[in-house]
């Protein structure tokens, strides 16, 4: 009788302990959730930011400009562990910055040749994240014969570590 009652304790006892981890999981799913969303919303904020401060430049300054906003390798390496876990922040807005540039060169052709060679900047540029570097040369390597712009690459410094990241995006 003694064996059967704990059992039965322990039994409900795992029962109690895998409800209150699933419950928890779900609660940090949430936040996690939550979390993304005031980031994504303070992602936006940073790009209005950014815009207005570039409606006065040339298309040529408002590119640098852009460039020296990309995430550095040196701010990787000051995340925490959990920063790290997940994808960084200051990657998602350096996608962000990325995919608002080509944007624009899109609706707006007379901006596609300083676009160019910005992301070719951007792809030889090794402080800025490897990753978007990747994203960059990749841009180069396709836009070149959409947008039918000449560009040489034949001189650009971009590291085989980058390359081989472009051609797997």
């Amino acid at each position: 009788m003694k064996k059967i009652v704990f059992i039965l304790v322990i039994t409900i006892a795992l029962i109690l302990g895998a409800m209150m981890i699933k419950k928890n999981s779900s609660q940090e799913v949430v936040k996690d959730q939550a979390s993304e969303t005031s980031l994504a919303v303070s992602d936006e904020n940073k790009i209005i930011e950014s815009e207005d401060k570039m409606a006065s430049l040339s298309i040529k300054e408002e590119l640098d400009e852009r460039l020296k906003e990309l995430p550095t390798m040196g701010e990787l390496k000051n995340l925490s562990e959990e920063e790290a876990h997940h994808t960084p922040v200051v990657i998602r807005e350096g996608g962000a910055i990325l995919g608002k540039i080509h944007a624009e060169a899109n609706e707006n052709p007379e901006r596609r040749p300083d676009t160019l060679a910005f992301f070719k900047d951007c792809a030889e540029d090794e402080e800025v994240v490897t990753a978007l570097r990747a994203v960059c040369w990749n841009k180069v390597m396709t836009l070149i014969p959409e947008w039918q712009i000449f560009l040489s690459i034949s001189d650009a410094k971009v590291s085989d570590e980058v390359k081989n990241l472009a051609s797997q995006l």
